[in-house]
């Protein structure tokens, strides 16, 4: 009996195996997906050897890329093809009899005598199906085989490989899935096999399906959680074919039970993924059982020294290294590179399960917890990019334990040491925002478990206003928090960490609007790096007070300021990056042309601004240059009427804030309408609505770039003298104009006037010049 080649081509339809090879062979009935170049190479392999096993994850596929290259070789080589699904046999002495049986023969004698003397002459490819539970047999049968019929060739399928002299492996791994999460369509999609598969199944049941940008992330979305393998994918084409793909995503919580196939019985090894973890799980040694349940704490890539980590001191580490090659070997664990290895999604999901039921959860996540807590120590003063190349390795598994220890049944003050451990990492990478809710976790489980931890809750606070601001920009929230945190330091009395709280308020305080309090800020740090005695500090310090005037409209004092202390001395710092992240690079060569802008040298000021620009691009910390970009040099390069090299800058800070900050991917957003009205375009209605509704800062800068943008909260807030700022002149003047276009023209003169003075007396030339402009206007004489 021999296997037809029913298909020509490399999409060959395969249908499901007889129980053993006596019963119904294997008919093509669908297409095969994603497996020609595999097809195509397993031939290729057979023509130069004589065995060759197919070696996989169980529901991968193995089976019909096997009988697709056994259809391809029948045709090709003009011989038979032998099928044996050997998955229900238990020992592997019954090969003989089974070939007997699907060559048709009655044994006379002794079968095993009775096979080789038929094969002896034959031109035969043995295609031998589910090898695994009797791959230790069936080494002396095969090789019995290869040596007595030497035109036979044999193609194994085995979740491990069979270990016989001359056995070449080719392993089988997924469909391909995209790996990207962002701007997908369709038609990207579905050039991945594994979506190919999803799209092909779910329309064979339901004619109606459309796969459309729409579904697009979803569909990638559900075959990468399903880890690419073709029978997930089968049982959940069934799923979505009578509800949304997003729906089956919810439930794979409970994948177990809804990837199953409820018209085949639970003893058959293809019923449900369930039933094909029990079966390979079933022939783990008790080892392999136990560090395969322990590995599945790690929810992303791992070393065999993690693993010894987790594991009981009195298990030697060369055991749990034999017992992850085995895994390895059987595919229940795969090689992510050299060194690393990773378990499937579906994988971790089933030995987690078999984790609770051996009643291990608690030990094994504690021990996990235990385990990045270390590695964060061990990290202490490494460099730059070893920092970085740990916490990307880490973050998956730290996010697990957070998750554990401030939420779940795990120790909280494990979980409180490793955000405090993490926390300069965050800060470095900018990512501070995106840790706010264990940010937020931390500090209760301080308030709930340890009261007496208050340098910590200090330095939670202090981070959590930061990533507050990052999110949402100045917010009153995130200012409290700060405030908090300031309290702490000064009840404390911790000196360097009443300088990063003080510095903090100054700048989110300023970027608010507030410069009175931003000021009273800045004098607090300077105060107190006066104490430390820290020339680099206190150097610092005079350029934050330098900032305080700058806001406040005092440009003369504040350029004298930045000129004869902060500036002389700026070669004395050494600490170019803060503790608290900020770039006091960038900072300064801003100030520089800041200073200069308002002092009437532009062409200086925007030189010095594309050079802040390109210091930012090379070597700045992301979320200083954004703020660099957004408040100082494109409202600059703007103002001098340079729209296109604005243009340029705002690309540049929309590329970098899409990626961490959403408070300044807002502003390029605002911005990127600015120009547009500035060329001659109408505010939209949204923009208007975006300036009316923010802070006072940001109301004033946009008030500054077009006469349409200045809302008449920031022109009301203008006319108060306790209110004046460095904007007070434009606004002034702004509001001068528009008194003026009403009727009210002895207001709006005396407005502008106001303005005029205001500019002359506080150092700010550009301002000055206008309002002198705009009265020479209103009055041609």
């Amino acid at each position: 009996m021999t296997l037809r080649a029913k298909a020509q081509r490399e999409d060959i339809g395969l249908g499901q195996s007889g129980a053993i090879g006596v019963q119904a062979l294997p008919q093509f009935r669908k297409r095969l997906i994603g497996r020609g170049a595999l097809v195509r190479q397993t031939v290729a392999r057979l023509q130069k050897g004589r065995l060759l096993t197919l070696v996989g994850y169980g529901g991968v596929g193995k089976t019909s890329v096997a009988l697709a290259a056994g259809a391809v070789w029948e045709r090709l080589a003009q011989t038979e093809v032998l099928f044996l699904d050997l998955a229900r046999i238990s020992d592997a002495d019954f090969l003989w009899t089974t070939i007997l049986a699907t060559l048709g023969v009655t044994p006379l004698g002794d079968p095993r005598e009775t096979v080789l003397r038929l094969l002896a002459d034959r031109s035969t490819l043995i295609l031998l199906d589910n090898c695994e539970h009797v791959a230790a047999g069936l080494a002396g049968a095969v090789s019995a085989i290869l040596e007595h019929a030497p035109a036979v060739r044999v193609l194994a399928t085995s979740r491990e490989a069979l270990r016989i002299a001359d056995e070449e492996l080719i392993r089988v791994g997924p469909l391909s899935v995209p790996v990207t999460t962002t701007g997908l369509r369709a038609a990207d999609v579905a050039k991945h096999s594994a979506v190919e598969l999803l799209i092909e199944r779910i329309s064979e049941r339901n004619p109606e399906f459309v796969m459309a940008d729409a579904n697009a992330l979803a569909a990638a979305n559900l075959c990468r959680r399903l880890d690419g393998i073709p029978l997930a994918i089968e049982f959940a084409a069934a799923r979505v074919a009578a509800t949304a793909i997003d729906d089956v995503i919810e439930q794979l919580a409970r994948r177990f039970e809804l990837l199953a196939d409820t018209n085949l019985p639970e003893s058959n090894r293809h019923a449900g993924l369930l039933a094909v973890l029990d079966w390979s799980y079933g022939f783990l040694t008790p080892l392999e059982q136990s560090i395969l349940r322990t590995a599945s704490a790690f929810s992303s890539d791992f070393e065999a020294d993690d693993v010894v980590a987790l594991t009981p001191r009195t298990l030697p580490q060369a055991m749990v290294g034999a017992a992850l090659n085995g895994l390895l070997a059987k595919s229940m664990i795969q090689e992510a590179a050299p060194g690393r290895l990773r378990m499937l999604e579906t994988t971790r999901a089933y030995a987690l399960q078999k984790l609770d039921a051996a009643g291990n959860r608690r030990e094994t996540f504690d021990a996990l917890s235990r385990h990045v807590l270390q590695r964060l120590r061990d990290a202490h003063g490494s460099d730059r990019g070893t920092t970085l190349a740990l916490w990307d390795r880490l973050r998956s598994d730290a996010a697990a334990t957070l998750e554990w220890t401030l939420r779940g049944d795990g120790d909280p003050n494990c979980g409180i040491d490793i955000v405090a451990e993490a926390l300069p990492t965050w800060l470095l990478l900018s990512e501070i925002s995106r840790y706010s809710g264990e940010l937020d976790a931390a500090i209760a489980a301080i308030h709930a478990f340890a009261p007496e931890r208050r340098a910590d809750e200090l330095q939670f606070e202090f981070s959590r206003s930061i990533a507050l601001y990052f999110v949402r920009g100045p917010n009153q929230e995130g200012i409290n928090c700060g405030k908090r945190a300031f309290g702490i330091a000064v009840d404390t009395n911790m000196l360097d960490k009443q300088l990063d709280t003080a510095w903090n308020l100054h700048a989110q305080t300023s970027h608010w609007g507030d410069h009175r309090d931003a000021l009273f800020f800045a004098r607090r740090y300077l105060e107190t790096a006066k104490r430390l005695g820290d020339p680099v500090l206190i150097n610092q310090g005079w350029r934050v007070i330098t900032r305080g005037y700058d806001d406040l409209g005092h440009h003369r004092r504040a350029e004298q300021i930045f000129r004869k202390i902060v500036q002389p001395n700026a070669g004395a710092t050494a600490r170019p990056v803060t503790s608290w992240g900020a770039d006091e690079k960038i900072i300064r060569i801003c100030m520089d042309s800041r200073v200069h802008w308002f002092a009437g040298r532009q062409d200086i000021s925007l030189e010095i601004g594309a050079h802040a620009v390109e210091v930012g691009e090379n070597e700045g910390q992301a979320h200083t240059f954004c703020w660099m970009l957004a408040q100082h040099v494109i409202p600059m390069v703007l103002w001098a009427g340079a729209t296109e090299r604005a243009g340029h800058y705002l690309s540049i800070l929309i590329d970098i804030a899409s990626h961490h900050f959403e408070n300044w991917a807002t502003w390029g957003e605002m911005l990127r309408e600015t120009i547009d009205v500035i060329a001659g375009g109408r505010p939209s209605l949204r923009l208007v609505e975006r300036i009316r509704t923010s802070w006072p800062q940001r109301q004033d800068l946009f008030a500054t770039l077009h006469d349409s943008l200045a809302c008449s909260e920031a022109l009301a807030r203008a006319e108060q003298p306790a209110r004046q700022c460095w904007s007070t002149p434009d606004l002034l003047r702004l509001g001068g104009k528009r008194a003026v276009l009403a009727g009210e023209v002895e207001r709006g003169t005396s407005l502008i006037r106001r303005s005029l003075l205001l500019a002359e007396d506080r150092g700010n030339l550009p301002s000055a010049f206008l309002a002198r402009r705009t009265l020479e206007e209103m009055d041609p004489r």
